[in-house]
């Protein structure tokens, strides 16, 4: 396989994370101190220090470093909708955690077929 295609939800200060291609495959998560009651993500090194591993973890071999598409899913906090700053933070946030292509989604929660036809697009 040349390509993972991960989906990524994201609440306050967690992270789940899961392949998407693999329907077998259980969902990781992790924890860290990177929302405030204001922002979902307000610590961006902190945040990225949590999820790095769990992408890593997902995407398997350097191999698939090349070819890893993430759909990002913010989960919590978006009262008024989500700001083009907000998007472009958690864009750059799974592209230095291993990403190259990042989708951001502010609907219902995916399906894996979902996540996939969205990184397809």
């Amino acid at each position: 396989m040349f390509s993972k295609y991960i989906y990524i939800q994201v609440f306050k200060d967690r992270f789940v994370v899961r392949d998407a291609g693999n329907p077998n495959g259980e969902p990781m998560e992790a924890r860290g101190a990177f929302s405030q009651p204001r922002l979902l993500l307000a610590d961006f090194d902190a945040a990225l220090a949590c999820l790095k591993p769990l992408v890593l973890a997902v995407r398997g071999s350097f191999v698939h470093a090349l070819f890893t598409y993430a759909v990002i899913h913010p989960a919590e906090q978006f009262d008024g909708g989500m700001a083009e700053i907000e998007k472009r933070a958690f864009m750059e946030l799974v592209e230095q955690a291993g990403a190259v292509k990042v989708v951001v989604w502010t609907g219902p929660q995916l399906s894996d077929l979902e996540v996939i036809e969205k990184l397809k697009k």
